[in-house]
């Protein structure tokens, strides 16, 4: 390398690294460290075989640099090893000889979202695929992916006796058509349009009833 470009303590982003030094793609390093040749060897390490040499830069070397390496070289470049922390929690130290560019802050930061539900106790009968199918359609709709549903079911210390579960499904099943939800508002409304078309359709056959078919037999006359 024939510069060094050093970034400021704490900058973040994507860094972009000189062979044979790689950063994973698409993630976001921060410099949380910054120290020269000085700086290191006040702590009595060797910087060409701590940093260097295990990277595969041995002196004369040309397998990742054009002219052969020098280590005598990069030391009048006064580089700096940086200290990169990976948002895994990898970290790279990488002198600052080696960086090809400033970090890139211009992308979009992501995140794993889970959306999670709780029913409630229900009985282990009960068949939920309806509502997964359900939840995946509405996901589908609302946003534009395709969710991975996962049924998970914990130990309930709720155990009602037949009659019990018999009132609780009769207070659980009523529950659903009381629902006043958009969903439910959309189904009721949905259903009430196709009523109407049906009326509508019986109407415009009583006004306008079809001609019966002509039974008339043509005359010899």
């Amino acid at each position: 390398m024939t510069t060094k470009i050093t970034p400021a303590i704490n900058s973040k982003g994507k860094y972009n690294l000189a062979l044979p030094w790689s950063a994973i793609p698409n993630m976001e390093y921060t410099c949380i460290a910054i120290r020269s040749f000085d700086d290191i060897y006040k702590l009595r390490k060797d910087v060409y075989k701590t940093y260097y040499l295990p990277m595969g830069l041995t002196e004369g070397s040309t397998t990742f640099t054009a002219t052969p390496f020098s280590f005598a070289a990069e030391k009048e470049k006064k580089p700096n090893i940086l200290t990169l922390l990976g948002e895994n929690g990898s970290v790279i130290y990488v002198p600052d000889t080696f960086l090809t560019s400033q970090p890139t802050t211009t992308s979009v930061k992501y995140s794993h979202v889970v959306l999670a539900i709780s029913l409630g106790a229900l009985p282990d009968t009960q068949d939920l695929s309806a509502l997964k199918t359900a939840i995946t359609n509405l996901v589908g709709t609302s946003v534009g992916v395709t969710p991975t549903v996962h049924e998970t079911r914990a130990p309930s210390t709720n155990t009602p006796n037949e009659s019990e579960h018999s009132a609780l499904e009769i207070a659980r099943l009523a529950g659903i058509s009381n629902q006043t939800t958009d969903r439910a508002d959309a189904i009721r409304f949905q259903t009430m349009m196709t009523q109407v078309q049906a009326k509508n359709r019986a109407l415009m056959n009583i006004l306008n009833p079809s001609p019966p078919p002509s039974n008339t037999v043509a005359s010899n006359f």
